[in-house]
């Protein structure tokens, strides 16, 4: 059931550092479904033929391309095997496509 909010959405805000850490893992989960739908689209694969390729059903696919579901980080890096990438290839064109965050020094 979907209740309109996004699956990654909490219900505090925190302040300072944390909303930085919160605001850019947002940016994240906002962009996932639109990354994951490009990579694979791009592919040419199905979602049939992705699941087949990472062994993650069409249903859970279907539910982060469309923003309902965020992945763990075990399904994540199936899914970017699944395309055809590391975890690590996968995270850095996904972090590529949201803007970085600032880094701050901390004292």
């Amino acid at each position: 059931m979907n209740s309109g909010t996004p699956a990654h959405e909490t219900r505090l805000m925190p302040d300072n550092r944390e909303r930085d850490a919160f605001e850019y893992a947002t940016r994240l989960c906002e962009e996932l479904p639109h990354f994951l739908h490009d990579c694979r689209e791009g592919a040419h694969l199905s979602r049939y033929a992705l699941q087949k390729s990472c062994g993650v059903s069409r249903d859970m696919l279907g539910n982060v391309e469309h923003g309902q579901s965020v992945p763990t980080l075990f399904v994540l890096a199936r899914i970017a095997y699944g395309n055809r990438m590391t975890l690590t290839e996968f995270v850095r064109q996904l972090e590529s496509r949201c803007s970085a965050p600032q880094k701050e020094t901390v004292e």
